[in-house]
């Protein structure tokens, strides 16, 4: 069954189309759990993405080593369900853009700016390689800059799991 709008993925309802990368899309979706149908983002693998089984290990990766980074600058991962089109990430629902969209608008940052973001993706990337895991895939597109200027780090993806975490 296609991705379409209104079609549910477990009790969430998908709402629409965020986005869509080489590999994936990303849907907003309503929690039909939840009396006002909070709001979350369904990551889902394209179909040509499931055929390969390297890239769905990848994509299993990228949650299981956001998941595993609690920080208030990470993006929260709530968990990860399975689907008949495959593996999906059920995070938070963001509002906002990351930092290459903003970069793009405006050009360069002052320096207080640059320390505002910068400052907690530091910590973020701190607490990730504190407890074995390398992001590997640091760039402004996976800076998201939420409302309320909260910066999130985004897709682990390509992290690396160093052998600290493994061994755990």
């Amino acid at each position: 069954m296609a991705l379409a709008k209104g079609r549910m993925v477990g009790s969430y309802r998908l709402e629409r189309l965020l986005g869509e990368g080489g590999m994936g899309v990303v849907w907003e979706a309503a929690d039909t759990r939840v009396g006002d149908g909070e709001k979350v983002a369904l990551k889902f693998l394209k179909p040509a993405a499931l055929a390969n089984t390297a890239l769905v290990k990848r994509f299993l990766r990228e949650a299981r080593a956001a998941m595993a980074v609690e920080h208030p600058n990470v993006v929260r991962i709530r968990e990860l369900i399975g689907d008949e089109a495959g593996p999906v990430i059920v995070k938070d629902y963001l509002v906002g853009g990351s930092l290459g969209d903003r970069l793009g608008r405006q050009g360069k940052l002052s320096l207080s700016a640059f320390a505002a973001i910068f400052l907690p993706v530091v910590s973020a990337i701190g607490t990730a390689h504190a407890q074995g895991i390398v992001h590997r895939d640091l760039k402004p597109d996976n800076i998201f800059i939420a409302e309320g200027e909260q910066v999130k780090l985004l897709d682990f993806g390509i992290a690396k799991l160093t052998e600290r975490r493994a061994m755990r």
